[in-house]
């Protein structure tokens, strides 16, 4: 258990490292020096924050699954593992604008900094517009990390194709959570909560990295789509432990809010099953909140 452990905080510090090399390397393919300093530093100090590196780390394992034993972890993998971690990043660039957020891992969400970019009475509208565009630039920059991996044309352009779709199952979710917010409370079933629990968290945070790992190491069609069964049901457990301490944890601990789910009048499980647990007035009354 103990190497296990070891092995796991060894991969992570990899894929940190690889992810610092990568934003270095980005600062002068993509020429930011031509634009104002704070859009590149914003991204930048954004994506090396202190994380849990669970998306790279799970693509990591599960190449390292499928391919033979003697097989070392390349730099190229490393590198490729971090377009795990700018996708998750563009999702809560985005996520955090739509939800009107002030942080994110216990620090200003980019869309705070981005406000800051020039003197302005509307710095508000500002942030909002500059982090839409810095969050479709982190997804090109998640691109760019995974077209880094050495593996046979054939099965990278598979594995890309399983990554840009996930990217877009997840703007879904995000289409479906959003639409869920203005929603009635009663309209809303157990069925439609875990659809959105599917697209939004579970493909991009379990499945993909899982299958995209098995992909390019070349696993068997059956174990793939296991490894997809596995990721979502994952993922919809992962995501019903993140409401729960959401509701019931602390800010210090989550890094944001923890009146933020319900002051977005997210439908997450826990609100739904307790609307159906309340009655006449007092199912009334919590709708109304």
């Amino acid at each position: 258990m103990l190497l296990y452990s070891a092995m796991i905080e060894e991969i992570k510090k990899n894929i940190d490292q690889s992810l610092t090399v990568f934003m270095d390397r980005v600062k002068d393919d993509y020429k930011f020096q031509l634009v104002k300093p704070i859009l590149y530093e914003s991204i930048r100090e954004f994506s090396l924050r202190k994380g849990k590196r669970i998306r790279p780390l799970l693509l990591i394992l599960s190449y390292m699954g499928y391919s033979a034993k003697t097989k070392k972890i390349s730099a190229s993998l490393y590198n490729a593992s971090t377009c795990m971690e700018m996708l998750h990043n563009f999702m809560l660039i985005h996520d955090d604008i739509i939800d009107r957020s002030n942080l994110r891992r216990g620090k200003p969400t980019l869309h705070k900094l981005l406000g800051k970019t020039n003197p302005t009475n509307q710095r508000e509208k500002l942030g909002y517009d500059l982090g839409i565009i810095a969050g479709d630039i982190v997804y090109a920059l998640a691109i760019d990390a995974f077209l880094s991996i050495q593996e046979s044309p054939k099965r990278k352009e598979r594995a890309l194709k399983y990554f840009i779709q996930t990217a877009a199952f997840t703007a879904m979710g995000e289409f479906i959570d959003t639409v869920y917010g203005v929603e009635q409370l009663s309209k809303i079933t157990e069925h439609d909560v875990f659809l959105n629990y599917t697209l939004k968290t579970a493909r991009y945070t379990f499945d993909c990295p899982l299958v995209v790992g098995a992909i390019l190491a070349g696993a068997d069609e059956p174990d793939i789509k296991r490894l997809s069964e596995v990721g979502n049901l994952t993922g919809q457990a992962f995501q019903i432990q993140d409401d729960i301490i959401g509701i019931f944890g602390s800010q210090k601990n989550i890094g944001k809010s923890i009146l933020s789910d319900l002051a977005e009048s997210k439908k997450t499980l826990l609100v739904c099953h307790a609307y159906r647990e309340l009655l006449g007035e007092k199912q009334k009354a919590f709708a109304r909140y």
